[in-house]
């Protein structure tokens, strides 16, 4: 539904959006009634979004859709305002560093950027380019990303943005920049509304976008690929389908069903008559040649009071195909808007009836803050369950949701008429929120208003039918670096006075500017306004709390579908947007979107945030953060008026899981992946006889897979009531480290000493608590005799690097002084390494160093006690593909004279380690690049040069870098 700015002008006019909202941003013009009067009439027209205005208008001028009737209308709210966008000389772009705090220590897993960054600035009128929009597939190893690209425009003069891609053949752990998609004939491309899909039998992937041909939208375009060692192979590129006369198609997405193999694409036809908008499939073979025509899933003819757009088609485990899309609304005018969905069980050759999935109010006003596109949307996302686990074929759906504002307390009295001299921020005229705010413009007025907001409350604004002027609103925080430059402002909403209305949480306590008027050499119509003002409290039966909650329902049918469960955490009064979903190999659900909750002082600093389930949907865990570093989104930042994007997505492949995400934290919009491994084993010892009236020590072991730190939870249970003590605990939670952190769990059994014959169930349940109800269990059966028992043999320790695996067992009671060690990779035997002995501690020691990057193995001892051959049981560790540049700080920290530090190098590329004090200034540096790949304490000040203070390590390596705080006595 929302689309890019993507101006045509040479000398980079306005992007269109800017246009549409000064006249009627989010549908077409109707202005709000005021408090006392009638509710607005119904409209003569479906609803469309601004963005789908906004591209259709390019389309117009490149000489396209000449005769549709949503241009037309999108025409006459133009020639309302058409004026130049540019940079001012006061608008020049503060440091990125005085917006954002310096990076953390990672988040789940490091970042991974996609694309390569493009500061360049050309033919985009001194702005940096951008990358936004970023969906993902992943197949094994091959991770493979698509996204809008504006990188283009550097290609020459009059080039647009257009849709980029980038690939990884190692887990995600690096990426290449693959460049811009064009095709199938030399004058054709891929221009933007990306889709990434894979089919999981034969590795196929395939990637659609807008299709573009010279200067013209002609319709929906899509290759298919391969990956062919460490390259991405396209193998085909087709037209999918071609818009009719003046037809616009709009949104498109796709999906490859493994089971047939075939390729399905939806989008929004919105016809050339400018009252007409339905879903449309063309069903593909696995070649994306046509299985027949075009199908209409769902049109709006006869009912103009939505318009029908975000259409996600996947499919499930048998091949059934799901088609979700948004049906939305004229607000506060219109009805809520739905979320609907239609099935097929034939491949898509048929489908059943339409069934809503949930029905909420939406914020159609504006984007996150910072957004430059001046509307919102919420499209959904959905992903199916395709394991064989307890939730096989449940399908989950999320989306954005907001409070009920139509409901808004509107007074119908005058709360302040505005005084003139006030297009400053310090000369803004006082308002209390209730009633009307009042004034006028001309061609080059400004005002400024400002109310007093506490935390967690939604203010919301709506034009009353007096307004005759058409301008940008804007709601900034007080505490921008430099209110005077558009640049620096600290932007919660921007949308237009007449699209409308606006709705905005606040995230602090204390004052809020309200700017209407022009940014930069914006002109405006002469014309007087008048805006209803109030603070709105979510009512019974509201789904949301504010300007945007993310939501998931499921259903086992796609007919019933549970009542939606909210996912972020968040107080209210921060926004989030853009909700993805995901299910992993082990039928695990995460879902992750764009969230503003990190920064308590404005609420305009953006992160990415993550939840989790473990019992499909029903109860999700605590919020978790992905992104390393914060965004600022700043009005400069970007040439691309789509600085957001309108959607991500997030991917996952058994136990790797990859949110894939736009991210400003280089200046400008890049693409940046998390590929965090949510991965821990839980080992038992074997089992066997134990004696009776003696202590019986069973060593269980939890080992962290995952690649990042996290807190893991255990317990021990024993059926016969024999367990007399544990160490640490027989149930606890503790953070254990990346890449193989290990606990130890000795847990006492002591039976009586009348139980021989009788015999007891050892369970070690584990689980993650940030992925509530999905539980790794282990058991453990021993049974009771008298006098001797054999030896009981356990896995304590296991420590993966990319060419070593070093593992440690621990011998418990008995006499054995050696055993053998085996190994055996997934559908092969098992095969003898070598033999090793027990220390004087119990313990037999290691290392396997014929190993390889990125597979799983399985270990085990085999030795003979009393003539019998036994085995220990077998343990699975995954070879990490390589290292990951890591800072783990100062040992101790804080230090004295001696600072030594640890961390880890990714190879021996040039790498510096720096100590930076609190104004900036750096103190000490060590170049460490020779130390080459692996784990180091490096000393970086032994003779006590850095005073007592508070400063940050800095890591950098291969243009990475890691930042950790350090504090020195003395």
């Amino acid at each position: 539904m929302l689309r890019p700015s993507r101006s045509l002008r040479s000398s980079f006019r306005i992007p269109t959006a800017l246009s549409i909202l000064a006249a009627c941003m989010l549908f077409p013009c109707l202005a709000a009634p005021t408090a006392a009067s009638d509710p607005a009439p119904r409209r003569a027209i479906a609803p469309i979004s601004p963005a789908g205005e906004e591209l259709m208008l390019e389309i117009w001028d490149a000489g396209g859709l000449k005769t549709n009737g949503y241009v037309q209308r999108a025409l006459e709210r133009r020639q309302l305002r058409e004026a130049a966008f540019a940079a001012s000389e006061g608008d020049a772009i503060a440091p990125a560093s005085e917006f954002r705090p310096l990076a953390q220590p990672p988040y789940l897993a490091a970042d991974v950027g996609v694309n390569s960054p493009t500061p360049l600035i050309c033919g985009c009128n001194n702005l940096p380019l951008s990358q936004a929009e970023t969906t993902i597939a992943v197949w094994g190893r091959y991770v493979l990303v698509s996204y809008n690209d504006n990188a283009w425009r550097c290609l020459g003069p009059g080039v647009w943005g257009s849709q980029g891609h980038g690939y990884s053949s190692n887990y995600g752990a690096t990426f290449k920049d693959g460049g811009v998609l064009a095709g199938p004939t030399t004058n054709q491309v891929f221009h933007g509304d990306p889709t990434v899909s894979v089919n999981r039998k034969t590795g196929a992937f395939y990637i659609s976008g807008i299709l573009r041909a010279g200067a013209l939208f002609t319709g929906v375009v899509a290759l298919k690929g391969h990956f062919e060692a460490d390259s991405f192979v396209i193998d085909v590129r087709r037209d999918i389908a071609l818009a009719q006369g003046d037809d616009f198609l709009d949104k498109p997405w796709m999906t490859a069903d493994s089971v047939s193999g075939n390729v399905y694409v939806t989008w929004t036809n919105f016809k050339a008559d400018g009252y007409t908008g339905q879903i449309e499939l063309q069903r593909c073979d696995a070649n994306l040649n046509a299985l027949g025509p075009v199908q209409v899933i769902h049109s709006n003819s006869g009912d103009l009071d939505y318009s029908p757009q975000g259409s996600y088609p996947t499919v499930g485990p048998s091949g059934e195909l799901y088609i979700p899309w948004t049906d939305y609304t004229v607000q506060f005018a219109g009805p809520l808007a739905d979320h609907r969905v239609v099935r097929s069980n034939d491949f898509g050759a048929t489908f059943g009836p339409e069934h809503i999935i949930a029905t909420n109010e939406y914020n159609g006003f504006s984007g996150g803050p910072g957004s430059r596109r001046g509307f919102g949307g919420d499209d959904p996302a959905m992903a199916v369950d395709m394991t064989g686990g307890p939730h096989r074929g449940r399908a989950y759906v999320v989306f954005d949701a907001t409070a009920q504002f139509r409901d808004a307390p509107f007074g119908a009295y005058t709360a302040a008429f505005e005084k003139e001299t006030n297009n400053t921020f310090a000369a803004a005229n006082s308002f209390v929120p209730g009633g009307k705010i009042r004034g006028s413009l001309n061609t080059t007025d400004i005002d400024v208003w400002k109310f007093t907001g506490h935390r967690g409350q939604m203010l919301v604004l709506r034009p009353d039918t007096v307004t005759t002027c058409c301008s940008i609103l804007r709601i900034i925080c007080s505490n921008s670096n430099d209110a005077s430059t558009v640049a620096n402002w600290h932007s919660l909403v921007y949308t237009g006075l007449s699209s409308g209305g606006a709705v905005c949480g606040l995230p602090y306590d204390g004052t809020y500017y309200i700017r209407i008027g022009p940014d930069a050499q914006e002109q405006v119509s002469n014309g007087i306004y008048a805006i209803s003002t109030a603070f709105d409290t979510p009512t019974a039966g509201d789904i949301a709390r504010d300007e945007r909650d993310q939501m998931l329902c499921w259903s086992d049918d796609g007919a019933s579908w549970s009542a939606p469960v909210r996912l972020n955490d968040s107080d209210p009064g921060f926004d989030g947007c853009f909700p993805s979903v995901t299910v992993d190999g082990r039928g695990r659900v995460h879902c992750f979107w764009l969230d503003w909750r990190s920064d308590p002082v404005c609420g305009d600093l953006s992160d990415d945030y993550m939840t989790s389930s473990g019992d499909g949907g029903v109860t999700w865990g605590a919020n978790r953060r992905i992104s390393d570093v914060s965004s600022y989104w700043g009005f400069m930042a970007s040439c691309s008026g789509a600085n957001h994007g309108d959607y991500v997505q997030i991917a996952s492949e058994g136990d790797r899981v990859y949110p894939c995400f736009p991210d400003a934290r280089l200046g400008s919009p890049d693409v940046f992946v998390d590929p965090s491994i949510f991965n821990m084993t839980a080992s038992c010892p074997p089992g066997g006889a134990i004696p009776a009236g003696r202590d019986t020590v069973l060593q269980f072991v939890l080992t962290n897979g995952g690649n990042f730190d996290t807190p893991l939870a255990w317990r021990v249970i024993d059926d016969a009531g024999w367990l007399s003590g544990a160490t640490p605990a027989a149930s606890g939670s503790q953070t254990l480290g990346a890449n193989g952190g290990t606990l130890i769990v000795a847990a006492t059994l002591h039976p009586p000493g009348a139980c021989t014959g009788a015999s007891s169930l050892v369970r070690f349940i584990t689980w993650d608590p940030a992925i509530p109800s999905a539980y790794d269990t282990c058991r453990v059966a021993v049974n009771c005799v008298n006098g001797t028992t054999p030896a009981l043999l356990s896995l304590v320790s296991a420590e993966a690097l990319s060419d070593r695996v070093t593992l440690t067992w621990y011998r418990g009671d008995g006499d054995l002084a050696g055993a053998n060690v085996n190994r055996r990779r997934d559908g092969e035997g098992w095969t003898a390494l070598g033999s090793g002995t027990f220390d004087g501690t119990g313990r037999l020691r290691f290392e396997d160093r014929a190993v390889e990057p990125g597979v799983r193995y399985a270990y085990r001892l085999a030795w003979t006690e009393s003539g019998v051959e036994r085995t220990s049981d077998a343990s699975w560790v995954l070879v990490p593909v390589g290292l990951a540049l890591a800072l783990e700080g100062l040992r101790p920290n804080p230090a004295g004279d001696d600072l030594r530090v640890a961390l880890t190098l990714t190879g021996d590329a040039p790498a510096t380690l720096e100590m930076i004090d609190v104004s900036g200034r750096r103190v000490l540096a060590r170049e460490i690049g020779a130390l080459g790949a692996g784990r180091h304490v490096v000393a970086l000040d032994e003779a006590g040069r850095a005073p007592a203070g508070v400063y940050w390590l800095r890591l950098t390596q291969s243009g990475r870098t890691r930042v950790r705080p350090a504090v020195v006595v003395r």
